[in-house]
Parts: structure tokens; sequence; C-alpha cells
């Protein structure tokens, strides 16, 4: 599952989330690239500060306490937001009523 992530502080930034990693110290990476085959992977780290730039997937894989692809389960990171696709804003319940998902 792919999802976006929207900035509070600034919504012109937005970041397409690929795979979510965390590490044995509790540190998050939100990989923000699609390229599964390389090793070198852009991400939003989640550490003592937070950064975007370059991590190797290889170098943290001994480290890893959770990864997962299904970005649904998750909470967004500090600051940011899930965005909501337009088409699943209005679910239809199975009366056939529609209401406004919040």
């Amino acid at each position: 599952m792919i999802a976006k992530m929207q900035c509070i502080e600034d919504p012109s930034q937005i970041l397409t989330v690929y795979e979510y990693y965390m590490t044995s110290n509790y540190w998050e990476f939100y990989v923000l690239d699609d390229n599964a085959d390389s090793d070198i992977r852009y991400c939003l780290v989640m550490g003592f500060e937070q950064e975007l730039g370059d991590v190797s997937i290889a170098e943290i894989k001994p480290f890893v306490y959770f990864h997962t692809k299904r970005l649904g389960d998750l909470l967004p990171a500090s600051g940011f937001k899930w965005m909501i696709e337009a088409s699943k804003q209005n679910v239809k319940t199975k009366k056939g009523r529609r209401y406004e998902k919040k």
C-alpha cells in the first residue's frame, strides 16, 4: 500500500511513503522511493532529529525491530498527517446511504 503524508505546518509538503522500518532503538524510517531493488533508499528518518536523506537498508537490517508495507496500520510521522484520497472520503454504507468520512 502506498500512502501520502502531508506536513501540518507546510501543507504544500507532501511525501509519498512506500515502506516503514523501526529499529530496536525506536528510530523510524519512512521510505519515500519505490526503488525496492536498491539498497540505498530515500527516507524520512525520525531519530534524534527529523531528517530526509539516503539510508542503506542493509546497514539498518540487523537492527530492524518492525517492517511493513501496510501503512494504513501506522501513525504518520510526527508533524504529518495521512492524506485521504477524495475517492475514499465518501463512503457508501450497506444500506446505500453516503456519508463523508472525516
